[in-house]
């Protein structure tokens, strides 16, 4: 078996073992090798659930990850997840940035790379900057399996923890609508 069966979830593993190496007909953009092979990557693939609807990361994800997580943040998405009454697994969270000697660190070809290995239906940006770094590099490098209209913003942690109980509910009744509308 070769290495990148490794990488592969159990129903994609067969088609790769078959000699089947995509799915979809037109190019492909190959993975660059290893790029998520060094910790602290693996250990955030390891936190998804075996086949995440969407994934929701905002600027902090990767603190809240490795072990300098805030509790209020945590709190956020569990009154939030239960609320858009989503199915368990429904929802994975990957970070983009991590925190190196006490600054956040983007990386972003580490999550572009992640988004085109987990293939999510969506991605939603929780930040309260539209042209987020993130998401102006996410969209002119997308991956191949994924349209730009998979992608969306959402305001911040730190708004939504601050914003009136009538602005949450608006905001959750979007994320439902972008959620279930594909």
């Amino acid at each position: 078996m070769d290495d990148a069966s490794f990488t592969l979830s159990e129903h994609l593993r067969v088609l790769h073992l078959a000699g089947i190496r995509t799915l979809l007909p037109g190019e492909t953009k190959p993975a660059t090798p290893g790029l998520l092979d060094h910790e602290p990557w693996p250990t955030f693939m390891a936190k998804l659930p075996p086949s995440p609807s969407t994934i929701w990361t905002y600027s902090e994800l990767g603190s809240d990850l490795s072990g300098q997580a805030s509790k209020a943040r945590g709190d956020l998405w569990r009154r939030i997840i239960p609320a858009l009454q989503l199915p368990k697994g429904f929802v994975g969270f990957f970070p983009y940035a991590i925190p190196q000697e006490g600054t956040m660190q983007w990386c972003t070809k580490h999550f572009i790379q992640a988004i085109s290995m987990i293939q999510p239906a969506t991605v939603v940006v929780f930040d309260d900057d539209a042209h987020n770094e993130l998401v102006v590099a996410f969209r002119s490098e997308l991956p191949v399996n994924m349209d730009p209209g998979q992608i969306h913003t959402a305001p911040g942690p730190q708004t939504l923890l601050s914003c009136s109980p009538e602005s949450l509910h608006s905001t959750l009744e979007r994320l439902k609508s972008i959620l279930f509308t594909r």
